[in-house]
């Protein structure tokens, strides 16, 4: 089963041998954990590997990822090394905002677009890290307080302890907490902002202090016009990233693709005015890949669409 798992995560399965993967995943709840680990182990081993597309008479064909089959083992083992980055700081800078932290051992993880990370802190507590963020965490926390810096989106199941807060700094707030669960999204180039409460308990702040708030378990607060309003979650698919899962929920065509372009890093030109105005609500897996993405769209929509190696760009047409 390992090697077909391999052949799907690198992106040579076919058809059958993908619906032979996803029936053997969904079966399963260890299933999806071991695939997870092999998946997590696969993507930092080729981190560093140079990606390129082959173009055959004008026929895109998808990127083929080399294999790792005798190294893939030895990454899981040693997988936080892969893509760790050890930087000794005296005064940490935020996006140009200074927070002194002295003497601590950081290591900062980027994770590239189209993929997700899981993550231990010392403490215990766990952190999955979205594609296109970044996430800043000491090697040991310091009698005090726990603090991490988060650039991007992430969900954090935070192990309780009273007497020692965990803090997640952003560009504009720190959110505030004991122990609990949450989903931070704050990229700091667009200028947004939203937090959502799974379990317990979480204060936010705004570093200039004009705004804070507590949230609720099943609550979210979100940044519109420079104030943080609160409101019920009413969705909780939003956050199911976690478990590789993208979801749209009474979408047009236009906003999936632009959920797709946004999470992928990729450019989609639509050269078209005939897509469909329908909404639609669904699910992508997310390790299928644009290419499969817009197959699927292509059946609910009348287009068409090809893929300029050069720049990376799919075209609807």
């Amino acid at each position: 089963m390992e090697e077909l798992l391999i052949k799907y995560i690198s992106g040579s399965a076919d058809r059958s041998e993908k619906k032979e993967v996803m029936d053997w995943i969904n079966s399963d709840q260890n299933n999806r954990k071991e695939f997870e680990t092999l998946q997590k182990a696969y993507f930092v081993s080729i981190w560093t590997d140079d990606l390129e597309p082959e173009v055959i008479e004008d026929e895109i064909i998808p990127i083929k990822r080399k294999p790792v089959w005798n190294e893939i083992l030895k990454v899981a083992a040693v997988l936080l090394i892969g893509f760790s980055l050890f930087i000794n700081i005296k005064d940490y800078v935020f996006n140009g905002k200074t927070n002194n932290i002295e003497k601590e051992n950081f290591q900062s993880v980027h994770v590239p677009s189209g993929q997700r990370v899981e993550l231990s802190l010392v403490d215990g507590s766990k952190v999955w890290v979205n594609a296109n963020s970044k996430l800043d965490y000491p090697q040991t926390f310091n009698k005090d307080q726990r603090i991490v810096f988060l650039d991007g989106e992430g969900q954090f199941n935070i192990e309780h302890n009273d007497k020692i807060p965990f803090i997640v700094k952003t560009k504009d707030f720190d959110i505030q907490v004991l122990g609990t669960e949450f989903n931070v999204k704050a990229y700091s180039t667009k200028g947004k902002f939203e937090t959502a409460l799974l379990q317990g308990k979480v204060q936010i702040s705004s570093k200039d202090g004009q705004n804070k708030i507590t949230l609720k378990p099943n609550e979210e607060a979100i940044l519109e016009n420079g104030k943080l309003l609160v409101r019920p979650i009413q969705n909780l698919d939003p956050y199911r990233w976690v478990e590789g899962l993208m979801t749209f929920e009474n979408e047009s065509i236009e906003d999936i693709l632009l959920k797709m372009e946004d999470y992928f890093d990729i450019n989609i030109s639509i050269k078209t005015k005939n897509l469909n105005k329908k909404k639609y609500t669904g699910k992508f897996w997310i390790d299928d890949g644009v290419e499969d993405m817009l197959e699927v769209l292509q059946k609910t929509s009348d287009f068409k669409y090809s893929r300029n190696s050069d720049t990376n760009e799919y075209i609807i047409y």
